[in-house]
């Protein structure tokens, strides 16, 4: 397995931390044999060059950035340059710039090497650890707070080079900086950004050079536009005869280590008083030159003082615009801290000098890199790659646990909730592991309970997090998991992949397949669940066409489950609830404002309709409410403006609760489902079949989700952009109306509702729970070189088929085999054998 890293951040020879700790890195891995490139994101808008061992690659030079296109593009054409099987992203820097990364490139191999300044994790940030194969800290504090929120990080401190720890000759430091052997020097490193505390640093020392008459302020800022400020304040406070600033053109060049320590052992103390550090290394810096440092009690500062007594404690924290909170420090604790070193005996200063540079030889490189980087690298190297076949032994079902959406307004939810009150009621223990709201996560062993049904929210779309959700699995114990799918909800996660190998049994419903997108979810899902759902026999004959190596789950069709209603309370719903006469047939559709339920198309073939000659009297109640994912103002005055004009139309407009939709659909002569969509839908409507179990004919168009309603025997059918069929489809139902062929439409609605019945759905998911526990589980390991084998027959389905080895895989049943079989089997083994090692017999295979 030949494996690769490309580094991604700023320029290798850039000055800067992220930069130069890059490089360090870079050098590492050259140094054990790996091929090493490197993304700019910052500093190198060139050509591809070769740098010191590394192939450096260029960021784009307008807008002068880093994206994702061409970082894809990088990453293949180091893979094809050296011939690499696996291709490992390594980023350090801003996570938060990185966060739609991964949306674009996809790479499975990412570590994301993450500076944490604050309480919390932003939600960019968040996105970009979560959707990484590796988040990482570079603080313990930072790994923290990444647990807190479910990610498993791991711990890649920052380094330093051992030149710090060289000794400096003060005095010819001091000489060669101008500073007077006398002084006593408070240094300030930094970019001159309110993060890190320039102007409480100054206050400070303008307090202390009041009392300290020798006191030299040492700064080395960068072109920050807070500079100008900086020189204003130290006009000031009276300080431009005390104040030596490094040059800005000396900041925009840079400093070499050794240029940096020759700098650091001019000071007596370093001022590092930061209200946000990732990390600090100028803390450890300074340290290993034997200075002294003031920092902050506060998040990875603590991991960087070898002098607690010098850190100073917030005065409080405050938010943000990223919404995270960060310490305010207070200029009177760096004062009293700075007197605290000024007042000590040459002893004392000496002995804690030598504390200080004792303590950093902890960062020194390569204690570092063998204690933290070498293991995770070797780890990094194997994995995944290593993965062995997996079987998992049969089970009965006792007990399901879904994965979905759950006790929100969502057709998941509500599909998932009716499905797991009919297994409960023939005895199958349900729990769900549903999404998280207001991000608040269930506790393992303690779920939450909606309509007698347990769950845990424990996962959330838009991240890659696991062990939440792995946690609350573990604690449940179930038999069977299944997953409730649709894109949206798990397009961003690792859910399905994060249980390959529990030994549960494992299946999936897909609600809203899309063919073009079907062969990568399958290269995901089928090498992990037992078996695959779909509600629709055309669509479970397409999923074995979309997979790359031929399918290895089983396949079912299990439609959506249809809603079955109790006959109205009242003798005439119509007349009692909404003024319509019995006589006059009422025509009723429900759904969002939008184009994709064609209720424009409804009011003009109603319009048209009527306008026929000898087209007795009807009524059209039309539900429309506002879409919660995007304006629906315009469609919505569009369909009021149509039907404004007829009194024989009522539109209403808003939100429709359950019940006033059951008491409409049970009132209603006609049910209307006007959808159009101009691709193919594969999906089903929960609304349509909530509806439909009030046994009513029905008038719909020839879009997807209304494929199992016909023309001529559950009512009219009419094309989705066909209005004068569908005006025509009105005129015929009002004058079917009362008739025999109503009677029969009705009587095949009310046939459909029973086949279809949640009872009917609910008893084919424990056929299908049963028929998979009974067989062996086999897990892949990774297909690289499989190749498909085409077949013209129909996939098989698992219930109720028998199954044909050239056409789809037999279950490995227990103890499936007879004598004979097994016997012959075993000779196939031992030709195969033979063939391949035809020395083994010699070697004592023959026993």
């Amino acid at each position: 397995m030949r494996v690769g890293f490309m580094l991604l951040g700023n320029a290798p020879f850039y000055l800067t931390g992220y930069g130069t700790q890059l490089k360090m890195i870079g050098d590492k891995l050259i140094q054990q044999g790996y091929p090493v490139a490197h993304a700019a994101d910052f500093g190198y808008a060139g050509s591809k060059i070769e740098w010191e061992g590394r192939t450096l690659y260029p960021h784009d030079k307008l807008p002068g950035t880093l994206n994702a296109e061409t970082l894809r593009s990088h990453i293949d054409s180091f893979q094809r340059a050296h011939a690499l099987d696996k291709v490992i992203l390594w980023s350090l820097g801003d996570t938060w710039k990185f966060s739609r990364i991964n949306s674009v490139v996809k790479h499975p191999d990412w570590v994301c090497m993450t500076p944490v300044d604050a309480d919390r994790l932003d939600s960019p940030t968040m996105a970009s650890l979560s959707s990484s194969s590796h988040p990482a800290s570079i603080s313990q504090y930072g790994k923290s707070i990444m647990q807190s929120v479910g990610l498993d990080a791991f711990y890649l401190p920052h380094m330093i080079d051992p030149v710090f720890g060289e000794p400096i000759d003060k005095e010819f430091a001091r000489a060669s900086a101008g500073i007077p052997s006398e002084a006593f020097v408070v240094g300030y490193f930094g970019d001159l950004s309110m993060r890190k505390s320039p102007y409480e640093t100054i206050e400070a020392f303008a307090k202390f050079a009041s009392r300290v008459n020798n006191a030299v302020f040492l700064i080395k800022g960068s072109n920050h536009i807070n500079g100008l400020s900086m020189q204003k304040l130290i006009s000031d406070y009276n300080l431009t005869g005390r104040v030596i600033a490094i040059p800005n053109y000396d900041s925009l060049i840079g400093f070499t280590e050794k240029e940096m320590a020759r700098a650091y052992a001019c000071m007596d103390v370093l001022v590092h008083a930061s209200a946000q550090e990732g990390f600090g290394i100028m803390q450890a810096e300074a340290q290993a030159c034997g200075v002294p440092v003031i920092n902050t009690d506060f998040g990875c500062m603590k991991e960087l003082q070898s002098l607690p007594e010098l850190a100073i404690a917030p005065l409080g924290l405050h938010r943000t615009q990223a919404g995270t909170f960060i310490p305010q420090v207070p200029a009177d604790g760096i004062v009293e801290r700075l007197l605290k070193v000024y007042s000590m005996s040459l002893e004392e200063r000496e002995k804690m000098s030598e504390t200080a540079h004792r303590w950093a030889k902890r960062w020194y490189i390569d204690k570092v890199w063998a204690e933290h980087y070498e293991p995770f690298i070797e780890q990094l190297c194997i994995e995944d790659f290593t993965r062995k076949r997996l079987n998992h032994a049969p089970r009965p079902i006792k007990k399901v646990g879904f994965v979905a959406t759950f006790d929100t307004t969502c057709g998941i939810a509500t599909y998932t909730l009716m499905l797991a009150k009919e297994l409960q009621k023939k005895g199958i223990e349900v729990v769900v592991f549903s999404e998280v709201e207001d991000m608040e996560m269930s506790k393992p062993g303690e779920p939450l309970v909606h309509e007698g049904v347990n769950h845990y929210r424990c996962w959330d779309r838009s991240s890659r997090v696991v062990k939440p959700f792995l946690d609350c699995l573990i604690s449940e114990n179930v038999d069977m998991l299944h997953f409730q799918h649709e894109w949206q909800l798990f397009k961003h996660t690792a859910l399905i992949e994060a249980v390959r190998e529990m030994p549960m049994k494992k299946v999936c419903t897909y609600h809203t397949p899309t063919p073009e997108s079907l062969g990568s979810l399958m290269a995901v899902t089928d090498v992990v669940l037992d078996a695959h759902i779909t509600h629709w026999p055309e669509t479970s004959q397409l999923l074995p066409m979309c997979t790359r190596h031929g399918m290895l789950g089983g396949l079912q069709t299990i439609k959506h489950g249809v809603l079955e209603h109790d006959a109205p309370s009242v003798e005439n719903p119509k007349m009692d609830w909404f003024g319509i006469p019995k006589k006059v047939p009422m025509f009723f559709t429900f759904g969002f404002a939008s184009g994709s339920k064609g209720l424009d198309y409804f009011v003009d073939a109603a319009i048209k309709a009527s306008e026929t000659p000898g087209c007795p009297y009807f009524e059209v109640v039309i539900s429309m409410s506002p879409h919660p994912a995007w304006s629906s103002d315009e469609y919505r005055a569009i369909v009021h403006e149509k039907a404004s004009a007829c009194d024989f139309i009522t539109v209403v407009d808003g939100f429709m609760s359950e019940e006033e939709i059951d008491r409409h659909a049970s009132a209603c002569d006609y049910l209307v489902f006007s959808y159009r969509w101009p691709q193919t839908v594969y999906s089903a409507s929960g609304a349509v079949r909530r509806a439909l179990g009030h046994g009513k004919p029905v008038l719909v168009s020839d879009e997807g989700r209304l494929r199992d309603l016909a023309g001529g025997i559950h009512g009219w059918k009419f094309g989705q952009y066909d209005i004068d069929s569908f005006a025509k489809s009105i005129v015929d139902a009002v004058h079917s109306f009362g008739t025999e062929k109503y009677q029969t439409f009705e009587a095949n609605v009310k046939e459909l509702c029973q086949k279809d019945s949640w009872t009917n759905v609910a008893k084919q998911h424990i056929d299908l729970y049963a028929k998979i526990g009974s067989t062996w589980s086999v897990i892949p390991e990774p297909m690289i070189r499989a190749r498909k084998v085409e077949s013209e027959k129909p996939y098989p389905e698992l219930i109720g088929a028998v199954l044909e080895s050239s056409a789809g895989p037999e279950p490995m049943m227990d103890n499936s085999l007879s004598v004979e079989e097994e016997i012959h089997s075993q000779m196939k083994i031992s030709e195969m054998l033979e063939k391949e090692f035809p020395d083994l017999l010699e070697k004592g295979g023959e026993e």
